[in-house]
């Protein structure tokens, strides 16, 4: 009943009394319906928090190496991104379809500092494999605690300075002239930009810019990184011990590629599918909440199970006595 009832106040005054967006893919179903919903979605939550806390504390207490550094950062960036998303999207879906401006501005900037982080620092651990396999009698030269540290400190800076653009970018415009109905779950630069009276092209050229800068630099990297991992596989012969290891650790680092491409992926379709009247409000928030869930889920156990004996190790290591890894 609330919920309708915003909703019609929005449509019917273009959102100008509240200061609020109405979110278009919330649900409108009974509250048995919203409540499962809620349940899962929190389900997500907790396991994706728990994973990245676990991995960050289990590296914090015994793995002190460079590429563990940088697996600390993306772990970090993973809690950052899912709990920048699913804790509104569980707010909306018991208590209101609506979110404040500052609210939305706020999700905006954290939203996408979390993919530019991910993007950087996937970035930086493909170089750090590279210099491992094919370098490695010069690795701990090169790549060493301190400029890892520096690294990641960086990779934050940047991160949230381009973000903050955007976000800058986004107070300059007013929403009084449209109905202020955003398309997805999560604000997301683009729809909230569209959804203003002035014209946004500084906000579209400027967004297309952080995309091609996030998933350029990531895939140049990538292919460059791979390439000559795999070239160095092909030299040493394909059965020999370090071609083994060099492939798993590719292996690794491509699957969680991947899993973030196909996230990112996600919003893509969220934004293309959004006016659809054929796909259920609850598909909609799925494809919204895919992008800041695939990742945060399926890091810690990747990596997780590329630390020698994981499944069996992370109490010991956790709460008792220091253990031995093998390099992820």
């Amino acid at each position: 009943m609330i919920n309708s009832t915003i909703s019609q106040n929005i449509m019917d005054g273009f959102g100008t009394k509240y200061g609020v967006f109405l979110l278009k893919t919330m649900f409108q179903e009974p509250s048995s319906a919203r409540f499962l919903a809620f349940c899962t979605f929190l389900l997500i939550y907790i396991i994706a928090f728990v994973g990245n806390f676990m991995l960050i504390v289990l590296i914090e207490k015994q793995l002190h190496k460079p590429v563990y550094i940088f697996l600390a950062n993306l772990a970090a960036t993973d809690l950052m991104g899912t709990s920048a998303a699913l804790p509104r999207v569980m707010y909306n879906i018991i208590v209101e379809n609506t979110i404040s401006f500052p609210a939305c501005f706020t999700q905006v900037l954290f939203v996408h500092s979390y993919i530019a982080m991910e993007s950087f620092i996937l970035s930086t651990m493909s170089v750090d494999r590279y210099i491992a396999v094919c370098h490695p009698l010069r690795y701990n030269v090169l790549i060493t605690n301190k400029r890892a540290n520096i690294v990641n400190v960086a990779v934050i800076m940047i991160s949230y300075f381009l973000s903050l653009v955007q976000f800058i970018l986004l107070l300059r415009l007013h929403f009084t002239c449209k109905p202020n109905i955003l398309p997805n779950a999560v604000c997301i630069h683009f729809a909230v930009a569209n959804l203003a009276c002035e014209d946004v092209m500084i906000n579209n050229l400027y967004g297309s810019m952080f995309v091609v800068l996030m998933f350029g630099t990531l895939t140049v990297v990538a292919l460059f990184t791979y390439s000559f991992i795999l070239r160095e596989c092909l030299c040493v012969g394909r059965h020999s011990e370090k071609s083994k290891k060099a492939l798993q650790t590719c292996l690794t680092h491509f699957m969680v590629l991947c899993f973030f491409l196909v996230s990112v992926l996600f919003i893509a379709i969220s934004l293309r599918t959004a006016s659809s009247k054929h796909i259920s409000p609850f598909v909609r928030v799925l494809l919204d909440s895919v992008s800041y869930v695939l990742p945060p889920i399926s890091n810690p156990i990747i990596y997780g199970l590329r630390i020698i004996r994981a499944h069996k190790m992370f109490p010991k290591c956790l709460f008792f006595k220091p253990c031995v890894y093998q390099c992820i």
